[in-house]
């Protein structure tokens, strides 16, 4: 896929990326650096997931999509590369959409 539509994002240690329930459909791809993905419950932080360079971030809600299901945030100094949702429909046949 051509990401000539794609977007470099320096993300700063805890920061946001996304948070749950949010509408935002991007896909992103972590260049570097780390992001835990985690659900907040009142107080409660339940980490989901820990991911590193070269793993997709936000592909459930890229491709369904719905809301964002969890909320993403930088563990250290990260840069991503950000795929807007609508290069889905650009890209490929909307049989496969």
């Amino acid at each position: 896929m051509s990401m000539t539509n794609s977007l470099h994002i320096d993300l700063k240690k805890d920061s946001v990326l996304c948070h749950e329930d949010e509408h935002d459909n991007s896909l992103y791809i972590v260049e570097s650096g780390s992001l835990l993905v985690c659900l907040r419950k009142g107080t409660q932080i339940i980490p989901i997931a820990y991911l590193g360079k070269g793993e997709f971030v936000g592909e459930l809600s890229f491709f369904d999509n719905e809301d964002r299901s969890a909320n993403i945030i930088a563990l250290e100094d990260c840069k991503l590369t950000k795929i807007p949702q609508a290069q889905l429909t650009e890209k490929f046949p909307s049989w496969l959409i």
